[in-house]
C-alpha cells in the first residue's frame, strides 16, 4: 500500500517575501500587498506587528499601520517608492 504525503505552502508570505527582496527592504518590516483595495499578501512581521491578515480591507490596513511601500507593478521596471500618505 502506498502512503500519501500532503504539503502546504504558505505562497502568500511567499509572495510577500519576494517582494521584500525585489524591492531591497529589511526582511524585518512588515510588508503587505494589497490587490484591489484588500490584502493579497502579507509576511510574519505585518502579521504579528500589526494584526494584518489576508483579504483585510485597504481602510483597516491604514488604520492599523503608519507607512507603506508603493510597489506598482503594472509597468513591472522595479523599484518602489516610499510614502507616509498612510
Amino acid at each position: 500500500m502506498k502512503q500519501r504525503i500532503i504539503l502546504l505552502l504558505d505562497m502568500d508570505c511567499f509572495y510577500a517575501q519576494c517582494e521584500t527582496v525585489r524591492l531591497g527592504l529589511p526582511q524585518s518590516l512588515p510588508l503587505c500587498l494589497l490587490q484591489w483595495n484588500s490584502v493579497l499578501a502579507v509576511n510574519y512581521p505585518a502579521r504579528e506587528n500589526f494584526d494584518i491578515k489576508r483579504m483585510d480591507s485597504l481602510q483597516v490596513v491604514r488604520e492599523k499601520s503608519l507607512r507603506k511601500v508603493n510597489a506598482d507593478r503594472s509597468g513591472d521596471k522595479g523599484g518602489g517608492e516610499s510614502s507616509n500618505d498612510g
